[in-house]
């Protein structure tokens, strides 16, 4: 019961957070560093032939999200390729 009401308030932060940062000219440190706890970035993966990489983003207050996208593999560009 205690860990329902501690993810409803930290969801109710988050909230707050995203109303105080609804309309904003540029994408700062500061803001970034209002949402964001954490970017967790993993090695590149080129076992299945495509250059695919894993990136966890953390948000300050509600931690990762899932992605219902996550399971689909997304090649990244090779930078030394174009």
């Amino acid at each position: 019961m205690l860990e329902k009401k501690d993810k409803t308030a930290n969801i109710s932060r988050f909230l707050s957070l995203v109303k105080r940062n609804l309309s904003f000219e540029d994408l700062t440190h500061d803001v970034l560093n209002a949402f964001i706890h954490k970017i967790v970035v993993y090695e590149v993966d080129k076992s299945s032939g495509s250059r695919v990489q894993k990136i966890d983003i953390y948000y300050n207050f509600i931690g990762k999200i899932e992605n219902s996208q996550e399971s689909e593999e997304k090649p990244v560009a090779d930078s030394e390729n174009g």
